[in-house]
C-alpha cells in the first residue's frame, strides 16, 4: 500500500495540513464552496496529476482521505494515551491483603 502515490500523498501530510483541510471542510459546509487558494484544492490538483479524474472527484477524494488520515492518527494517539493510562493505573495499586488487620 505504501507504493500507492495517493496514499503516500496523504500519509505525508503534516498534522498542521490536516487541521487546515479539516477547517476548510468545516468552512465549506457553511459557505457551500472551497476557496480557490485552499489547501484542499491544492491537494485535489495533486491528486489530479496522479489519477487524472475530474476536479470534483478529487475534492471528494481529498476530503475522504484527509478525514481518514486524521482519524487514523487520532486512533493511534488515543491508543497510545490509553496505554499510558493503563500503565499509570497499574502503578497505583495498593496491597489490600493487610487492610483491616491490626
Amino acid at each position: 500500500m505504501k507504493n500507492n502515490p495517493v496514499v503516500k500523498l496523504f500519509n505525508d501530510l503534516s498534522d498542521e495540513d490536516i487541521l487546515t483541510v479539516l477547517n476548510e471542510i468545516i468552512e465549506a459546509e457553511k459557505s457551500g464552496q472551497f476557496a480557490y487558494d485552499s489547501k484542499i484544492r491544492e491537494l485535489a490538483q495533486q491528486c489530479n496529476v496522479l489519477t487524472h479524474p475530474t476536479i470534483s472527484n478529487n475534492l471528494l477524494m481529498v476530503q475522504i482521505n484527509v478525514l481518514k488520515e486524521g482519524a487514523m492518527r487520532w486512533v493511534k494517539i488515543k491508543e497510545k494515551n490509553d496505554g499510558k493510562e493503563k500503565e499509570n493505573s497499574g502503578n497505583t495499586t495498593t496491597d489490600s491483603s493487610t487492610e483491616g488487620r491490626e
